[in-house]
């Protein structure tokens, strides 16, 4: 099932996030599909969401059952869309793309590409 953090995060609820963070809720908890409050942050462009779940260290490597995480994610999506994004789209994951790339870079060894 889905935690209270994943729906959250899915919906950019930063407020109830931090509700959540501050409850200490499991944040690398998976649902069924496996996926993470931050792997669907990634995936939906919610960028405040994964810089809370970011500073809360939550796992960027941990991989959903097709093997994604939430760096690949946020690296790869919307890459296979059918459908032109639209700007705000377009925005969100380029922002959701510099929030990763910079928690990849603050620390690498804590990362895998693969």
């Amino acid at each position: 099932g889905y935690t209270p953090a994943y729906v959250a995060a899915e919906n950019g609820q930063t407020e109830a996030l931090q509700l959540n963070i501050a409850a200490k809720e499991d944040l690398n908890k998976a649902c069924d599909d496996g996926f993470t409050p931050a792997f669907i942050a990634a995936m939906n462009g919610q960028t405040e969401a994964l810089k809370l779940l970011i500073a809360a260290k939550a796992d960027l490597n941990k991989a959903a059952e097709d093997g994604r995480t939430p760096v690949c994610v946020a690296a790869l999506h919307g890459k296979e869309e059918k459908h032109p994004p639209s700007a705000d789209y377009a925005r969100r994951r380029y922002l959701t793309i510099r929030v990763v790339t910079a928690a990849v870079l603050t620390d690498p060894q804590d990362f895998s590409l693969n």
